[in-house]
């Protein structure tokens, strides 16, 4: 919602995701749920709230019951933008690469029944 860098507020690209259930295990409590996403240039480019053009990604995340409790959240991302603009709407193909981690902790067992 805002870039701290200038100061320039408002709303950057809209995000759409899509994953699937691939793998689920009862016996490691793992399942991974690749993906894909379309990303929609709604932000602006030259107030760096936006690519300034659509974009598509490819993301794999890997969850695991640590313990009955504790869980960990993996996330292997990688979105490609063809002739991204920058803010002086110079155009240029973009690759990103994005790596997530995340621990949850279970408190209560009357949240998952």
């Amino acid at each position: 919602m805002k870039n701290e860098a200038d100061g320039n507020r408002g709303f950057g690209d809209a995000k759409f995701e899509y994953s699937y259930l691939l793998y689920r295990s009862n016996t490691s409590r793992m399942t991974i749920s690749p993906g894909f996403g379309l990303t929609i240039p709604t932000g602006n480019s030259r107030k760096e709230l936006g690519a300034g053009a659509p974009g598509v990604s490819l993301q794999v995340p890997v969850s695991v019951m640590l313990t009955k409790r504790f869980a960990s959240n993996s996330t292997f991302e990688t979105t490609f933008t063809k002739s991204a603009k920058n803010t002086e709407g110079e155009r240029a193909d973009l690759t990103d690469f994005e790596i997530g981690q995340s621990f949850v902790l279970k408190l209560s067992n009357c949240l998952y029944k």
